[in-house]
């Protein structure tokens, strides 16, 4: 998995507010509260009509959206999305994201998260089929299986995994089913 992952979205809401989430994104500062996973941020289209102000904006983050944004909060003066909206409920926002292997959409609207699409998961298999020593190709589909089972509170892990126990039994499953592919790819209904 890449250590990077591309966003870009929309936000709207109370023009102070919108204010307000853009600095908190642009934090560069450790002394500074705001999403300090945030790489860059560049701004466009703003739009304001009365107290209202809506503002497209485009940058990059560590690991997705879900780790930088929503829920990391090991950092000094870093704050999470549910924190920030919080204190600014007016906040409307669509951001989607796109890392090495999967792409993320949240939906932000009063305050709460309305909608998560994950839209696909690839996993590179070209590395563990190079391998020529069988338990460390065990190793590495061990680590896929786990990736899973680390992300278990998302939906869209939660179908991929219960794809994985329901067809895959074990790795010789794994293997037979997968053995001339350099990858795979498993979008939002793994069935498919």
């Amino acid at each position: 998995m890449s250590n990077t992952c591309l966003f870009d979205g929309t936000v709207s809401g109370k023009t102070n507010e919108v204010d307000n989430f853009i600095e908190a994104l642009k934090v560069n500062d450790s002394n500074q509260i705001g999403f300090h996973r945030v790489g860059y941020v560049e701004t466009f289209n703003e739009d304001i009509e009365n107290d209202k102000k809506t503002i497209s904006f485009a940058g990059e983050c560590a690991w997705s959206i879900r780790i930088s944004l929503i829920d990391y909060n090991n950092i000094k003066n870093n704050i999470t999305l549910k924190e920030f909206l919080e204190k600014n409920p007016s906040i409307e926002l669509t951001i989607n994201s796109q890392e090495t292997d999967f792409t993320e959409t949240f939906t932000i609207k009063n305050g709460k998260i309305t909608e998560e699409v994950y839209d696909f998961k690839e996993i590179y298999l070209a590395d563990m089929w190079a391998e020529k020593d069988i338990n460390t190709q065990k190793e590495m589909f061990n680590e896929i299986i786990e990736d899973f089972e680390y992300e278990e509170n998302l939906n869209f892990y939660d179908q991929i995994n219960e794809y994985f126990k329901t067809n895959i039994k074990n790795f010789n499953d794994f293997k037979n089913k997968f053995k001339d592919e350099e990858s795979i790819y498993l979008n939002d209904n793994p069935n498919t």
